[in-house]
């Protein structure tokens, strides 16, 4: 696309990197329709609860977050990060083939192992891939790099989703003898996302050794007593990134089971409902980024939740798909630029150690995506506007808090990186 031709331009990323990002579009093929799917078959042919479905998102993050530990850990040494994307390729593909087939039997452990498989093989892939580009990038470029970052993954996933999708519709218009055979066709797809991570876990074993990393000039070097105040400021704001999170999969794993019981049940027009904003996202990622390298992290995070929290008070509230479909497209929009920004804060932590850092974000993140489907689920059995309700309030609390988690972080740390962090507040 000529928009990240002319990143490289522009030096945001160099060639090598840019080329071994762009595998990402062959790891998350997958992403959308996978996604769209499990509650669909969930609701539709394993008649399971709302807490049912809580522990099948839940268990998969528990891979995630327990891999994403020892994942951040080995990233710190470059030399290993390429083979533990690898060895997580090979992991989905082994996910999606056990997925496919607990769609096409019905089986709700097959499901659920399948997806925690995933959340691990997630944990080793995008904690090394997240640690390198920042390792590879420049400071006040890296937003606008992780935004070309997200867009190779959109690409994928809008790929993977008009592939699954159009077949999946073309099945549907046909009759079969047996639900088993409709199922392993309509399915299909997903063999194809596990051959196509595989294919993308060779390319970055071939790609990785050629990228090269901007060198750290010094040691970091700071006092206990600097360590201490930079872990407790650091731990403040995995706290709000644990909020965050949690209010995240609280909407997101029960906002089609809400427009399934009250708006409508029709596939296609769910689909339509969720395009329009999974297109934007990906055409306009790496802007988002340059935007965000701009913005002053503080009042944009505090912004973000206030507008956050507007949303989904309208999406809960909406009566027809075409309202839903403008609510989420600027619903999407808000929350990639805030995660953009709190990806370039979370990346100046610690230049040595930024391997753990990810590790530790991706791994507290997720630990709280094991409690939003499962207290969402709770709340869901209750009342079905509950889950999203609570998480109004919460928005409305980290409005308040980002903005005092960012200064003291600033504040604390003592070292290169965030040096520039500093500056912009």
């Amino acid at each position: 696309m000529f928009m990240i031709g002319s990143e490289i331009r522009r030096n945001v990323m160099n060639k090598d990197l840019h080329n071994l990002v762009k595998q990402l579009k062959f790891s998350s093929v997958g992403f959308y329709f996978l996604s769209f799917l499990i509650p669909i078959i969930s609701f539709l042919n394993l008649k399971i609860s709302g807490l049912e479905l809580g522990f099948v998102f839940s268990l998969r993050t528990i891979g995630f977050a327990a891999s994403s530990l020892l994942a951040g850990f080995l990233s710190n040494r470059r030399h290993l990060r390429s083979k533990l994307i690898f060895g997580a390729s090979v992991g989905r593909f082994v996910s999606y083939v056990l997925i496919y087939l607990s769609f096409i039997y019905n089986l709700y452990w097959m499901m659920t192992l399948g997806m925690f498989i995933l959340g691990v093989g997630a944990g080793f892939f995008w904690t090394p891939f997240e640690t390198t580009v920042a390792d590879a990038t420049e400071y006040e470029n890296r937003s606008e790099a992780f935004g070309i970052f997200s867009q190779q993954s959109g690409i994928g996933g809008f790929i993977g989703a008009t592939v699954g999708f159009s077949i999946l519709w073309v099945v549907s218009e046909y009759s079969f003898s047996s639900d088993v055979i409709f199922s392993a066709i309509a399915f299909s797809p997903l063999l194809l996302y596990g051959m196509s991570n595989i294919y993308a876990g060779i390319r970055v074993l071939q790609l990785a050794p050629r990228v090269e990393f901007l060198d750290i000039e010094e040691k970091e070097s700071v006092t206990k007593i600097t360590k201490r105040a930079i872990m407790l400021s650091f731990i403040f704001l995995l706290v709000l990134l644990f909020s965050e999170a949690f209010i995240g999969s609280l909407v997101g794993s029960f906002i089609e089971f809400f427009l399934l019981k009250n708006i409508t049940q029709d596939m296609v027009l769910l689909i339509i409902a969720y395009v329009p904003g999974g297109i934007l996202s990906v055409i306009i990622a790496p802007r988002l980024g340059r935007l965000a390298d701009k913005l002053n992290p503080r009042i944009t995070l505090s912004v973000a939740s206030v507008v956050g929290a507007g949303m989904t008070w309208l999406l809960i509230n909406s009566s027809k798909i075409w309202q839903f479909s403008m609510i989420f497209i600027i619903d999407t929009t808000v929350v990639a630029t805030a995660g953009l920004v709190l990806t370039k804060v979370i990346s100046t932590v610690s230049r040595e150690r930024r391997g753990t850092v990810f590790g530790l974000h991706d791994s507290v993140t997720n630990l709280s995506r094991i409690a939003g489907p499962l207290v969402g689920g709770a709340l869901w059995d209750v009342r079905d506007r509950a889950p999203f309700i609570l998480s109004i309030a919460i928005e409305g609390v980290l409005a308040v808090l980002y903005p005092v988690a960012i200064v003291i972080l600033s504040k604390t740390i003592d070292v290169n990186g965030s040096a520039e962090l500093k500056e912009e507040l």
